[in-house]
């Protein structure tokens, strides 16, 4: 995988201080840390007492359908950690990138401001006036017909939208 060295020890692949190496579980249904896998695979064929929330890993266990011991067992087969990835790699890319975000860093500075809501409304007075004005300078292109709604005594509201409905499409024809 990326960031391996030429040889990595087996052992290597269980240990999470150094093995940022992460597979997506089917049965689990979420992205696990393959050393994590490891050491509950070890957990579980100890039989000892194990969280709860382990049972989809022992079953996937039991029916062979654990994608990690399937892994597990092609790098025992081949003498050597496949499934490593080294985590100061990642842990160097995060700080790189902590550093870049730190506040105070004199390489990020906040973009210059054109001005303050004040200064676009102008002579205005206020928000609202402000809208109002730009909206009566966009022409109008369709204006809506407003068809008043009245109630009849025991009608449901689905009611009423037929017969509104009706009397819209009889004032159209």
């Amino acid at each position: 995988m990326t960031d391996t060295p030429s040889f990595v020890p087996l052992s290597e692949s269980a240990n999470g201080k150094t093995n940022s190496f992460c597979l997506q579980c089917k049965k689990a249904e979420q992205t696990m840390s393959y050393a994590a896998c490891l050491n509950r695979i070890e957990v579980l064929r100890a039989n000892a007492a194990a969280p709860k929330d382990w049972n989809v890993c022992e079953q996937a266990l039991r029916f062979g359908q654990c994608i990690a011991r399937d892994m597990r067992q092609e790098e025992e087969l081949a003498g050597t950690s496949i499934y490593f990835r080294a985590r100061e790699a990642i842990q160097s890319a995060a700080a790189a990138a902590a550093r870049w975000f730190m506040p105070g860093d004199k390489k990020v500075k906040p973009a210059a401001r054109s001005g303050s809501v004040l200064d676009v409304l102008g002579d205005t007075g206020s928000l609202a006036d402000a809208i109002s004005g730009s909206a009566a300078s966009v022409p109008h292109t369709h204006t809506a017909r407003v068809i008043p709604i009245s109630a009849v005594v025991g009608e449901t509201p689905l009611q009423i939208a037929r017969r509104l409905r009706a009397e819209q499409e009889a004032a159209n024809a």
